[in-house]
């Protein structure tokens, strides 16, 4: 659910939001006032249900602002004063502060008062113009003065809110007070309040069915990896945006303008676009997600495949920050086989991202019953997907236009030996043509020591556990004998990984070395006979 409204610019539906308060704000006003309450007593009363509100919320900052600018607002009313709407943003901008200065470092509170901003200046920028544009402008102004700030943060921007909030925003008006209302009268009148909430529920149905239609718009909602490049290239847009919006109204001179912008974009995106069946290849990309494993495979018909999903930690997720987006933007609809490799949340942390998202045809992983958290939540991520579950064991082949890929380990005598959860991970190799790589996951020195002389040689290695002292003998390498060496590790990371002593052993029998931490992505492809490595960093 999260993953379809962020695409459909309706994610502020699900937050709590300074929108909710406007929305209680309004239908509280409308009740004191059918209630005979005089105009001098109804900001006071409305002041102090607002704070109760904020109060059951733990004053979240998007809140507290809104709120704040509605008690300016009234005050300013009651003193027949007119109130700026510049300073009523900054002052309550710094109410919030005053109260909660972490809020400072709140992606909320930026979103919150940037958003207000835009949709004040575009309710008075198009006052006069035609009712089509006063509708759309305000959801447009927000959306593009919003969107430096979700790329940075997110990576994700939602063009298709502007439309989705048409409907959206009119429903979420009687479904949030409806459920507010419901639950205060629970308790007095409870037939009262099921008949509220069976209403508000028909609702919330129509505002699911909004966010379907809006996520499944082709381009609809754009993914790029968050930082100060995705913050950059929106706020390139929103400069332009504002540019041709104060070109002076003469015809020729705004098709000059737009000719001028259209000509950068089309000269700047398609500069290096090369067609994906160009080649008929398979091509293996190892994502950059930290101290963690993901790779992310593309058969020569197009199809994906996803072994592991990166590490998730306390406000990070590799799947859905890193795997998610690297799919979408090489266009990925649906995703054929999911590999995880073990339960370990370096590996497993971004599946179920992946999973939800992409709704796999096949699931395999080691089916090793862990009864962690994160375990669990990966099971009812693919119970939920719909997808087919199986766990892996030596002797299983998944073939994909003719990519084959072989389960090594573990088999079912290993699995019952008492030993880490990394020596009972899924040890894949993977065959295109002539070309042949492992994938060993987290898979140790006893686990070389059981499949030695029945591997082979290959032509890429993905290096056990991270580089680590317990895997990647001598012996290991010597049947192995890669050309190439792939570790996937995080920058600094504190376990001292890739060991030297690891590096040394695959400098001595020949193999190119490429670690994520330094060369970012790295990009694998042949066409069964040939191979090529990129490791520029372009994802």
């Amino acid at each position: 659910m999260r993953e379809r409204y962020a695409r459909s610019g309706l994610a502020h539906i699900l937050s709590i939001s300074g929108l909710h308060v406007g929305f209680l704000a309004a239908w509280l006003a409308l009740l004191l006032r059918k209630l005979g309450l005089r105009p001098s007593h109804r900001p006071i009363a409305s002041g102090v249900l607002l704070l109760g509100y904020l109060w059951l919320l733990g004053f979240p900052a998007p809140a507290l602002r809104a709120t704040a600018m509605l008690v300016v607002d009234d005050v300013a009313r009651l003193r027949q004063r007119v109130a700026a709407p510049r300073g009523v943003i900054a002052l309550s901008a710094l109410v919030v502060l005053l109260i909660d200065p972490l809020a400072l470092h709140s992606v909320g509170a930026w979103l919150s008062v940037s958003a207000i901003a835009a949709v004040i200046w575009a309710g008075r920028a198009t006052a006069a113009s035609h009712w089509g544009v006063r509708a759309l402008a305000p959801a447009a102004a927000a959306t593009l003065l919003t969107a430096p700030i979700t790329a940075f943060a997110f990576g994700t921007v939602a063009p298709i809110g502007v439309l989705a909030n048409l409907i959206a925003i009119p429903l979420g008006a009687i479904v949030v007070p409806g459920l507010v209302i419901a639950l205060a009268v629970s308790w007095v009148v409870p037939g009262l309040a099921a008949l509220l909430a069976a209403g508000s529920g028909l609702g919330l149905a129509l505002l699911d069915l909004t966010a379907q239609g809006a996520a499944a718009v082709p381009g609809g909602h754009v993914i790029m990896v968050p930082g100060w490049g995705a913050a950059g290239v929106w706020l390139a847009v929103a400069v332009v945006a504002w540019w041709l919006w104060n070109t002076p109204r003469r015809p020729w001179l705004i098709a000059a303008r737009v000719a001028f912008v259209t000509t950068v974009f089309v000269a700047t995106t398609l500069r290096d676009v090369v067609t994906l069946d160009a080649c008929r290849c398979l091509t293996v990309s190892f994502l950059d997600v930290g101290q963690g494993d993901a790779a992310v495979l593309r058969t020569p018909n197009g199809r994906w495949i996803v072994i592991d999903g990166g590490p998730r930690i306390p406000g990070s997720d590799a799947g859905r920050r890193v795997v998610v987006p690297f799919l979408r933007r090489h266009g990925a609809g649906r995703v054929a086989l999911v590999v995880a490799t073990h339960g370990d949340a370096d590996h497993l942390g971004g599946i179920p991202a992946v999973v939800e998202t992409f709704q796999p045809e096949l699931v395999l992983e080691p089916g090793e019953p862990l009864g962690r958290p994160l375990y669990l939540e990966f099971l009812a991520a693919v119970e939920g997907s719909g997808a087919r579950w199986h766990a892996a064991r030596a002797g299983d082949r998944v073939e994909l236009d003719g990519v084959l890929l072989e389960v090594l380990s573990p088999d079912s005598v290993w699995m019952t030996l008492p030993l880490d959860v990394n020596e009972h991970g899924v040890v894949v190799r993977v065959t295109f043509g002539a070309t042949r790589l492992l994938f060993q996951a987290d898979a140790g020195l006893p686990v070389e020591g059981h499949l030695a002389g029945r591997v082979g040689q290959v032509e890429l290695l993905k290096v056990g556990h991270h580089g680590s002292l317990t895997a990647t003998s001598d012996a290991w390498l010597g049947e192995l004998r890669p050309r190439e060496a792939v570790i996937s590790v995080g920058a600094r990371n504190n376990y001292g990984h890739p060991a030297p002593e690891v590096l040394g052993r695959l400098r001595r029998w020949g193999s190119e070395i490429f670690r994520t931490d330094q060369a970012g992505t790295i990009t694998f492809t042949t066409d069964g006979q040939r191979t090529h490595v990129d490791v520029r960093h372009h994802d």
